[in-house]
């Protein structure tokens, strides 16, 4: 029940009617919806890496390379260039600098039920990180909550984000998992996620 500029906001799912209709008589009134797809893993995904790409592992994470690639991979780099915080003077200004800080602080203070452990990041050549792929792992019901999902502009549509997914297809299947989130992009269903979760986002009329 978020509450944005001080207008609150519902969202509800498939399965919840009652509630859908009870917002109605309440005055609200859908304004989005998405399927955000899942894949299922009675199904088998199979994309190797593309060569010349390795996979790093979590205890060598590099925070600053993985702000760099969240700022480039959601395209913020039209807001500006990606600035080390270390190496920044000036305080005082925003810059995308602010961008690794909050990063940073995510990652030395992760929330509870975080698994980072089960995280995804790929490297090219050069040691740089060009893919990252976030994994909540929920073992109570054997889910696996995939979020976020990222590839750096120069490094799209050559596998990555699919090699990615797979990685954790053959991580987490052993460990109980029978599902896996994703997204509402085509790319999803093209690699083979299929329906999963609908999204409704109500206002008041």
């Amino acid at each position: 029940m978020p509450d944005i500029n001080n207008e609150q906001q519902l969202v509800l799912f498939n399965g919840q009617d009652f509630l859908k209709e009870a917002a109605k008589n309440r005055g609200f009134k859908m304004v989005y919806e998405f399927e955000s797809l899942e894949f299922d893993f009675k199904k088998e995904l199979n994309y190797e890496l593309p060569e010349g790409y390795h996979f790093v592992d979590h205890k060598d994470v590099d925070i600053v390379k993985l702000a760099r690639l969240g700022w480039y991979g959601f395209d913020n780099g039209d807001k500006g260039e990606f600035v080390d915080w270390d190496k920044y003077d000036d305080s005082d200004d925003w810059t995308p600098a602010k961008s690794y800080k909050s990063v940073e602080g995510a990652v030395m203070s992760p929330p509870p039920h975080a698994t980072q452990e089960y995280d995804v990041i790929i490297a090219d050549e050069s040691g740089e990180y060009v893919c990252y792929s976030g994994m909540w792992w929920l073992p109570e019901n054997h889910f696996a909550y995939m979020e976020p999902l990222c590839t750096a502009p120069e490094h799209r549509r050559k596998g990555l984000a699919a090699a990615a997914l797979t990685q954790h297809y053959r991580r987490l299947k052993p460990l109980g998992a029978t599902h896996m989130s994703g997204g509402e992009d085509p790319f999803y269903e093209k690699i083979g996620y299929g329906k999963g979760t609908h999204w409704t986002f109500w206002k008041k009329t």
